[in-house]
């Protein structure tokens, strides 16, 4: 049998038989990030080019087909979770905080504040769902999620003033988390100088830091769409974000410095009121001279990016 049919056959098969499965929710898996792998679909197709044996060929013919279904698969149903990603790149889902069988609970995880407290850095797991930053807490940290499925650590080192926040989803049994919906509104306070750590997969993340000090960001996504807002309370701000296929929006001030180091591979850029440099460098004109300065690092596969000055 020719390897193209049997290529496409599988594909089908496996697409059909995978969203058949879903949609009578007898297969759901939470892989996060899958889309970091892409690239063994190529390798995959690479090998069978080369001169092989044809049962080689057609083996790896069939297990490119499987492989292309499970990353659509992945793509459009948010690493098989509830929401969906568009084929442009965007991702919808259900109004925050209900699905459509109705209301979901809420719990709210906190931790106080102390002015002891100059430095934090929050850490967030969380996965595939629909998350937010964006208000002030007179705590150092609150965040309504959905319950029973997430959890929070903190604790104080004394000796930097520097108060550390854990917050995760659960990732022990599928079984019991499947049906329930990940979401999380997180507040802070302006208070310390703020280091912000995101792990996620595919996700809704809407970042408004602009009320915050902020003196570094890291997030790390796989099938995404982030709004990121940044703003001038900090002397110099520290953002580095990798993503699989996302689409990136961020805004920045006017009177920021900023300079975006780049590596996009098959990404699309749109870096608005920027000069390119030597390399993959770009910079606004007033970056050697303002006061504040916003230093970006973005990498991604299959992505959308897209840097604005408000």
């Amino acid at each position: 049998m020719k390897t193209g049919r049997l290529f496409w056959g599988f594909f089908l098969l496996s697409l059909g038989m995978f969203y058949l499965l879903r949609n009578f929710e007898i297969l759901y898996f939470e892989i996060d990030n899958l889309w970091r792998y892409w690239p063994v679909l190529l390798i995959i197709w690479g090998l069978s080019y080369l001169t092989i044996p044809k049962i080689i060929k057609q083996s790896l013919a069939a297990l490119s087909g499987i492989l292309l279904a499970v990353l659509i698969l992945n793509f459009f149903t948010g690493n098989w979770d509830r929401c969906n990603v568009s084929h442009s790149l965007d991702v919808h889902f259900e109004e925050f905080g209900h699905d459509r069988h109705g209301p979901t609970e809420t719990e709210n995880y906190s931790v106080g504040y102390s002015d002891s407290a100059k430095k934090a850095e929050f850490f967030f797991d969380g996965g595939a769902g629909e998350f937010s930053i964006g208000s002030e807490s007179q705590s150092l940290v609150s965040i309504d999620a959905a319950p029973n499925i997430s959890g929070l650590e903190h604790r104080f080192d004394s000796a930097s003033s520097t108060a550390k926040v854990y917050f995760s989803f659960g990732k022990g049994k599928i079984w019991k988390h499947f049906k329930r919906k990940r979401y999380a509104d997180i507040k802070l306070n302006p208070g310390p100088i703020w280091k912000i750590d995101i792990d996620a997969g595919a996700c809704d993340f809407d970042l408004d830091l602009s009320k915050y000090k902020i003196g570094s960001v890291d997030i790390d996504a796989g099938a995404a769409d982030i709004d990121l807002k940044l703003g001038e309370l900090f002397e110099t701000c520290y953002v580095d974000i990798k993503v699989g296929a996302a689409n990136v929006e961020i805004g920045i001030p006017e009177n920021v410095g900023c300079e975006i180091i780049t590596d996009t591979g098959l990404s699309s850029r749109s870096f608005n009121g920027f000069v390119k440099e030597a390399g993959s460098t770009y910079r606004t004109s007033n970056f050697l001279t303002a006061k504040k300065r916003i230093m970006m690092n973005i990498s991604g596969g299959v992505s959308n990016f897209e840097v604005t000055r408000y």
